[in-house]
């Protein structure tokens, strides 16, 4: 019986019930309301599945407030308001939702599902205070960017998650508005920009209460973009039609309302007329001007001597050029000027100038020429660097002639004449004698040539040619790629190419030495095997002479020759135990680890392992601690290896925990995988060391090694053990505090021909006794 079978709040309700996170159980109620399946919603995290329900408004997993009223969504997007309750023991919680009865939005606001479903305007729900859309239809949608267009992708966001820009905009400001005084509000002209460019909007936005709670708002919104875009073409339209009749003015008096500066002084210099375009240009009214000498007033800058102008006047009655002059707020302005010798019936001579403002053109002119040079400038810098790269470079065109080569493509080629020619002739600027080849020894023909798969618009990347040349072999990487023109077809071909025999040889000289190296291994790997086997042999000798001395002759010795025999037991122990780690780690090296796995209750064969060290841990003043989660998990698992890999974890853990301390031994699930930690109270591994623990002879520190005698190659072999059994290993810790070892097996069981091992069987076997007394050998030394 579950704990929460006896909760009369669950029966018949919606719910769902939790494990570590994890959905266990969904009851038929709940998929009645949401529509989605079991298999959708079971096993998945709980944060996840109520991210998939969009329950609302603003929820906390960990304070879910059973008096709040929330909302979720149903697969077809329907809001369920809903109380939420939490039930929980140590292991498990179940949340149930209890639906609000004629609380449904189609129930509760009629009018406003009808004129949903009519479709004509733009009509949406949303929750207050938090505006989630609640439910839209079609034509509201419509008016936004794309994928929010539809349900699936906007029901159960809040507006700043449909719209971009919306926070700090201004129909942020109107909704806050709303919240805030509770009162409708309506926007006859609101504008919006979407990627789609500018919107125009006519908007309602009436609040709906219950129980005197502001709880929902209705928006109702129609796209007149195209009315406000055709008055706002008749009102440009207008203002056009304004403008030429401005113009029309504007010639009637064309002197005096010209844009150009126009003004007429005597050979003296005296002015005489100044229009309105002069007033705007040079800032002067008409009064300041007349009567003044002009060149002074506007400190006019001449390309050539004033005098040499009026005798150029008086011979031919017109000059033109560029002049500067200086404005009132002595600002400099570049005019295009025309000066014009004007005599009267009576003889008078008077000279009329136009000027056309050029300030900003020649501005422009200057920043032209100025960019020009900067590009040229740049052009060049960039056919040095081309020049000078250490890759060759070459540009063909679409008929495959050379139009571009560098240095570095001459140096490669013996010639510098290839501009003009075409890739078919390139043979002929070759030395004699020169062949293309693949890596793999296959001859390349011209069609296989980069040049030539380029300009058929083919992309080249790392292609290897090998030129052989007499006995010599240059290896080069090339790289290719085709520029196309707006019609698709190739326009040019860039060709890069790099000689890389240094590197190709040098690498096939590393795989040569890895080769030699890796055989030196294997040998090594076999004669450490052969030995090993050897130090075997006498070792069982002396075990067994020790037994028969241990069971026949006990009564025979003296405390100090038993003293003896239990030193003597205790190094044989050490010398089987590294022996064994050798034997293991070769033919881990070798790839011939023997797996036999057998369904075993893990947790009691953990239990019992744990429970094995008791007493050394005791006579060390260390506390073991057994701890788990689960009652019984049975798995496949290949128990000697399992025993090997824990005793020598806990082996560890005991040589580098203090007195007084203590190690925790404890199992759970997790995600698939059973999780077994063993973690001590120690001296903790720095943190730069970490990552050596797991390989072969790595030590952490040899102070460490001074304290707890060893070869370093334990953790190396709990490591391929682990891995063999289909696991991982990963170690924590944190220098001075501590270390914890993390094991992640598989959860899945084999198939046996025989029926499962017992555990009593196990319990009376004393194979667990002798590895253990093997595995602690060296711990008291």
């Amino acid at each position: 019986m579950k704990f929460y079978d006896s909760f009369d709040c669950i029966d018949g309700k919606s719910y769902i019930v939790v494990n570590n996170e994890i959905a266990t159980e969904i009851s038929q109620s709940f998929i009645d309301m949401t529509e989605y399946s079991k298999e959708e919603l079971l096993n998945k995290n709980i944060n996840e599945l109520f991210s998939i329900l969009k329950i609302g408004p603003s929820i906390e997993i960990e304070n879910v407030d059973g008096e709040k009223e929330y909302f979720l969504f149903t697969k077809s997007l329907d809001a369920r308001f809903v109380n939420i309750t939490v039930n929980e023991d140590t292991f498990e919680k179940v949340y149930v939702f209890c639906e609000k009865k004629n609380l449904r939005l189609d129930v509760k606001l009629p009018a406003v599902e009808a004129l949903l479903s009519h479709d004509v305007l733009g009509i949406a729900i949303f929750s207050a205070p938090d505006i989630t859309l609640l439910r839209a239809n079609q034509t509201y949608l419509d008016f936004f960017d794309k994928p929010f267009d539809r349900r699936e992708n906007s029901i159960g966001k809040k507006m700043h998650e449909i719209i971009s820009g919306w926070i700090g905009s201004s129909s942020e400001d109107i909704w806050r508005n709303v919240l805030l005084t509770q009162k409708p509000a309506y926007i006859d002209e609101y504008m919006f920009k979407f990627e789609r460019g500018v919107t125009y909007w006519e908007v309602s936005l009436a609040p709906v209460f219950e129980n005197g709670i502001f709880k929902y708002c209705i928006e109702i919104t129609t796209d007149i973009t195209e009315k406000v875009l055709n008055r706002k073409k008749l009102e440009e339209q207008a203002k056009v039609i304004e403008q030429q009749n401005e113009q029309l003015k504007m010639q009637a008096n064309l002197l005096n309302f010209s844009r150009e500066a126009i003004l007429a002084w005597r050979l003296d210099g005296d002015i005489i007329y100044w229009n309105k375009g002069a007033e705007e240009k040079y800032g002067y009214s008409k009064e300041e001007a007349i009567g003044y000498n002009g060149h002074e007033l506007l400190k006019t800058v001449f390309p050539i001597d004033i005098n040499n102008i009026k005798s150029i006047l008086l011979r031919e009655e017109l000059w033109s050029g560029e002049i500067e002059h200086t404005r009132k707020d002595g600002s400099k302005l570049i005019v295009e000027t025309r000066f014009q010798l004007i005599v009267d019936e009576k003889g008078f001579q008077t000279i009329l100038e136009t000027n056309r403002d050029i300030t900003e053109r020649k501005k422009i002119e200057e920043e032209l020429r100025i960019q020009n040079q900067i590009i040229k400038q740049q052009k060049e810098q960039l056919e040095i660097i081309i020049e000078n790269i250490s890759e060759g470079l070459t540009v063909v065109d679409k008929n495959g002639n050379y139009i571009m080569l560098n240095k570095k493509v001459a140096k490669y080629t013996k010639n510098t004449t290839l501009l003009g020619r075409a890739l078919e002739k390139v043979g002929e600027s070759l030395e004699a004698g020169e062949r293309y080849y693949t890596e793999t020894g296959e001859i390349i023909t011209l069609d296989d040539f980069p040049s030539m798969k380029v300009i058929r618009g083919e992309k080249v990347e790392n292609q290897m040619v090998v030129v052989k040349h007499g006995d010599n072999n240059i290896y080069f990487n090339f790289n290719a790629t085709p520029v196309f023109d707006d019609m698709g077809e190739v326009r040019l071909g860039i060709i890069i190419c790099r000689d890389v025999t240094e590197r190709v040889l040098y690498e096939k000289h590393i795989k040569e030495q890895k080769e030699l190296l890796e055989k030196a291994m294997e040998m090594k790997d076999d004669f450490l095997s052969v030995i090993s086997h050897e130090f075997r042999t006498p070792l069982n000798v002396i075990n067994t002479a020790i037994q028969t001395l241990n069971f026949v002759y006990a009564d025979q010795m003296t405390d100090k020759i038993k003293d003896y025999m239990r030193t003597i037991k205790q190094n044989t122990s050490r010398q089987l135990r590294l022996v064994n780690n050798l034997l293991d780690i070769t033919r881990a090296n070798a790839g011939s680890i023997k797996i036999n796995k057998k369904n075993i209750d893990i947790v009691f064969l953990t239990k019992a392992i744990t429970e094995s060290v008791y007493e050394y841990a005791s006579r060390k003043k260390v506390r073991i601690t057994f701890v788990s989660k689960l009652a019984k998990k049975t798995i496949g698992i290949d128990d000697e290896k399992y025993e090997r890999i824990i005793l020598n974890l806990l082996s560890n853990a005991i040589k580098f925990t203090p007195a007084g301390k203590s190690i925790v031994v404890s199992m759970n699930s997790l995600k698939g995988n059973i999780c077994v930690k063993v973690k001590d109270n120690g001296i903790g591994i720095p943190q730069d060391k970490i990552d050596i623990i797991f390989e072969k002879f790595g030590q952490v520190d040899s102070s460490l090694s001074r304290q707890a005698e060893g070869t370093g190659i334990g953790l190396s072999l709990v490591k391929k053990f682990v891995e063999a059994l289909g696991g991982s290993i990963t170690v924590e810790s944190t220098f001075g505090k501590g270390t914890t070892f993390i094991i992640l097996l598989p959860d899945e069981m084999v198939l046996e021909e025989q029926n499962e091992k017992l555990m009593v069987d196990f319990m009376n076997d004393n194979r667990l006794v002798q590895i253990t007394n093997v595995e602690f050998s060296d711990i008291y030394l």
